[in-house]
C-alpha cells in the first residue's frame, strides 16, 4: 500500500494525484481535501445521481472541474443532468 494512502499531509508538495472511483470511496481523506482541479475520466460512471459512487465524487471540493467521457450519454436526460451537476453543482436544481 502506498504511504500516501494513510497520510493526507503527504500531499503537501504533490502536483498530481490519480485515483480510482473505488479508492475515493474507501479513503475519506481524499474527500476532505480542497482540490485546485478535479478531472473526472470515464465520467459516465456517475450518470446515476443516486449511486453511492456519484454522491462521493460530487461531494469533492474543487475550484475547477472537468468531465471526460468517450461513452455517449444514452437516451436519458437524467444521465446528462448528473454529469452537468458534477460540473456545476446545484445549477440545474436537485434530483
Amino acid at each position: 500500500m502506498n504511504a500516501m494512502a494513510d497520510n493526507p499531509t503527504a500531499l503537501h508538495n504533490i502536483d498530481l494525484v490519480l485515483t480510482t472511483y473505488g479508492t475515493l470511496m474507501r479513503q475519506a481523506w481524499l474527500q476532505q481535501q480542497e482540490w485546485q482541479l478535479l478531472v473526472l475520466d470515464e465520467a459516465q460512471a456517475i450518470k446515476n445521481p443516486a449511486a453511492r459512487q456519484s454522491k462521493a465524487v460530487k461531494s469533492l471540493r474543487a475550484r475547477s472541474r472537468i468531465a471526460l467521457t468517450g461513452t455517449p450519454v444514452e437516451n436519458r436526460l437524467s444521465d446528462l443532468w448528473s454529469l452537468f451537476d458534477f460540473l456545476n453543482p446545484g445549477l440545474l436544481g436537485s434530483t
